[in-house]
């Protein structure tokens, strides 16, 4: 079996997360994911954990999450100049 460099396969991980920041608001799920990183959904996964230390669903719940939060903080500063 060919070995792939740590930094190829870590490039290939860090693209998926990148596609997480990107596509946060559309219907991903972790096929779409483990596609843009070329990877099967278990091997995916594993490597994923290993670098972020959360799964591929964990951080696609906190990117969302934290996207939620800045337009609740831009709606309330908005709410409060208007006021």
């Amino acid at each position: 079996m060919e070995q792939y460099p740590k930094v190829y396969l870590y490039r290939r991980i860090v693209q998926a997360k990148l596609f997480i920041d990107k596509n946060y608001a559309e219907r991903i799920d972790l096929g779409y994911i483990s596609d843009e990183a070329c990877f099967s959904k278990f091997h995916f996964t594993r490597l994923f954990k290993t670098i972020y230390a959360k799964t591929p669903h964990q951080c696609l719940t906190w990117v969302r999450i934290e996207k939620a939060q800045q337009l609740l903080s831009k709606d309330n500063k908005l709410k409060t100049l208007a006021a």
